[in-house]
């Protein structure tokens, strides 16, 4: 698959929506394999900003995935209270090596907010 986007646009995630039909798959013993879903998928598009994703693992564990450009330094924070400003932490200081940095978080705090910036 290959899109373009226009560059000097703010960073998005955007949804694509691909009909997928047809689609067939085989296990390695020749077998069908029938155990796939068909979804319209997303998009990470990163511009100057980092973007950031939560989700809960299979085994209920929870992620955070940031998106960020290759070589720029960001500061992943946390907060408990959103109510009182300037009540973030920080948590995580680091360099982005990789499209993507999957970072499991303590499931201790019943509600808690995470953001990413370039400090």
């Amino acid at each position: 698959m290959n899109f373009l986007t226009v560059s000097n646009e703010q960073s998005a995630f955007v949804r694509l929506a691909l009909p997928v039909t047809g689609v067939a798959a085989a296990r390695p013993d020749g077998l069908p394999y029938v155990n796939y879903l068909m979804n319209d998928g997303i998009v990470a598009v990163v511009g100057n900003q980092p973007l950031l994703a939560a989700n809960l693992r299979p085994d209920g564990t929870r992620r955070l995935i940031v998106y960020g450009r290759l070589g720029a330094g960001y500061q992943l924070q946390y907060s408990t209270e959103l109510r009182l400003p300037g009540v973030w932490q920080p948590w995580l200081n680091y360099t982005q090596t990789n499209e993507m940095l999957f970072l499991d978080v303590d499931a201790t705090e019943p509600i808690i907010y995470y953001r990413v910036f370039a400090p």
